[in-house]
């Protein structure tokens, strides 16, 4: 009897010890995206808080910020956002899906918008991706280990988060997509709720980046294993999910610079064109030069690691050859369910490689990679490999981290310690908000400007200071056009306002329109069109 209630209190304590580490994992790894934000601005011996958005080198940054801004004031924005004064079919976002800016806008409604809001609601996103990954796949000491050292030194996961890029988002969702993968594999999951959750989250993730439509093979091999029927099931989805992001790319997507898409199908449509040979040898000759090019990439992040597109390929690379390895080990002991597995991601893997290749052009795309790595990382770490490969992992990733910390341009973040740069949007904000008047009623060129990427003083090419576009009132469209645009088709832009560097062939060239200034600050001007050409629509 006393032993038998022995036993009894030793599985109790079993039990509660397990509770106790499964609830310091889901607090841990919960809390370790803050901490790795703390200690990225304590290098510079900052706080979080003292960031100041607009003193940041990423131009994406402005555009995600304002669409949001105007979102919050008015449930769209008011004005045009794009590229060569163009716009989408319906609404007025830029080239990318508005369902990126969803948790921004919800953010932003609930907490109010200002420059701190995208990363605060970044390092909430990156936090629950990682407390409920922890939560639902029950990592051990050994897996959070490597969670831990894995994210750490992925230095994106951070330096997206204390930014004003959508990026955070696709890594939070797929954060609760591996979770459910993992979930899945226990012998106590409830297959049901977890299987309608994950198409439900890789449907919004596909709305949000298209190539994640490949996710629902994974509920799909679980409904179909259990009923082959519902293979018609997940096609229905499947067709849906891909019908939906068609009309979201469609008529909710501005065009990209060239008046084309971000996706490049040039490759498909030469078979039509030039005939079915022509074809094959475009798609050789693609696939080969992109290969070249992408070795160059890893050459060049091996030796210098300072390119934040190099050092993307690289890393995806790293856990693409971890898969690879867990493959052949599989295939060789006959382990049917790790071949599987294994077997899916790494085509998961050779599947977006090629889609970098042919669609998003090798020397732009690379940023598409970086989901594809947390999967890797995740994956690694939870189903690991021997001890000394995964230290070999953890020294590779080390050493991209420290010759990424090289790179300024990479590694700073964004601050304005002696309040220069506030004071010049301060100097612009007195007057734009007073001379702007935003007209509501639906987008309009009327409540959209253009801004001016680049332009010509004293004959050579300068940047315009793009930073200085946050003091635009909420609501405004930001349009960027290239100089070539503006010098050839000037007639032909729609804008009310123009914003572009003092003294070049711009602000001559609006001089003898007549267009009005309203204010020059921060070594930019800006110009009301009054000549009448512009059209309100």
């Amino acid at each position: 009897m006393k032993e038998s209630i022995e036993g009894i209190k030793r599985q109790i304590d079993k039990i509660n010890r397990e509770k106790a580490w499964r609830w310091f994992a889901v607090i841990w790894l919960a809390i370790f995206p803050f901490l790795c934000c703390a200690a990225y601005c304590l290098k510079t011996d900052n706080l979080i808080s003292d960031l100041y958005l607009p003193a940041g080198l990423w131009n994406d940054d402005i555009i995600y910020y304002k669409e949001v801004e105007g979102i919050v004031h008015y449930g769209i924005p008011q004005g045009y956002f794009g590229y060569s004064d163009t716009h989408a079919l319906v609404g007025s976002f830029s080239v990318w899906s508005p369902m990126l800016l969803v948790p921004w806008s919800i953010w932003g409604l609930f907490f109010g918008w200002n420059y701190m809001s995208p990363i605060w609601c970044n390092i909430v996103m990156m936090m629950l991706g990682m407390g409920f990954f922890a939560f639902l796949a029950k990592p051990n000491k050994k897996q959070v280990f490597w969670l831990s050292v894995f994210y750490a030194l992925f230095i994106r996961l951070t330096r997206y988060a204390l930014s004003a890029h959508v990026e955070s988002t696709v890594y939070f969702m797929v954060m609760l997509l591996m979770a459910l993968v993992f979930y899945l594999r226990r012998k106590d999951a409830r297959q049901k709720p977890a299987l309608i959750a994950m198409i439900v989250i890789t449907m919004v993730l596909t709305w949000m980046r298209p190539y994640y439509i490949i996710f629902l093979a994974v509920p799909g091999y679980y409904l179909v294993k259990k009923n082959r029927k519902n293979s018609w099931v997940m096609a229905a989805v499947t067709i849906v999910t891909a019908g939906v992001y068609f009309l979201i790319s469609k008529y909710l997507c501005a065009a990209y610079l060239d008046g084309g898409t971000l996706f490049d199908t040039e490759f498909i449509t030469r078979f039509f064109t030039h005939g079915f040979l022509s074809g094959v040898k475009n798609v050789l000759y693609i696939l080969l030069e992109g290969c070249d090019t992408f070795m160059k990439y890893l050459g060049s992040a091996i030796s210098t690691g300072h390119s934040f597109g190099e050092n993307a390929g690289i890393s995806f690379a790293i856990v693409f050859v971890g898969f690879v390895y867990k493959l052949v080990i599989a295939v060789r002991e006959k382990d049917k369910e790790t071949t599987l597995r294994y077997g899916y991601w790494t085509s998961f893997f050779v599947i977006m490689f090629l889609a970098i290749i042919f669609i998003f052009r090798i020397s732009s795309g690379q940023k598409h990679l970086l989901g594809f790595t947390v999967i890797g990382i995740l994956l690694l770490a939870m189903d690991g490999l021997s001890e000394g490969k995964m230290w070999m992992i953890a020294l590779m990733y080390s050493y991209l981290f420290v010759m990424m910390t090289l790179d300024s341009t990479s590694w700073d973040i964004p601050y304005d310690m002696e309040g220069a740069v506030h004071a010049e949007l301060q100097a612009g904000e007195e007057v734009l908000h007073k001379e702007i008047q935003i007209k509501e009623g639906g987008p309009s060129y009327d409540n959209t400007i253009i801004w001016v990427f680049d332009d010509v003083v004293n004959e050579e090419y300068v940047y315009s200071r793009w930073q200085m576009l946050y003091a635009l009132p909420p609501g405004m469209g930001i349009n960027m056009c290239l100089f070539d645009k503006i010098e050839s088709d000037f007639s032909n832009i729609q804008s009310k306002y123009i914003f572009t560097v003092p003294g070049g062939h711009t602000e001559k060239h609006l001089k003898e329109l007549g267009a009005r200034k309203l204010v020059e600050y921060g070594g930019c001007v800006i110009y009301e069109r009054t000549d009448g050409r512009y059209r309100e629509k």
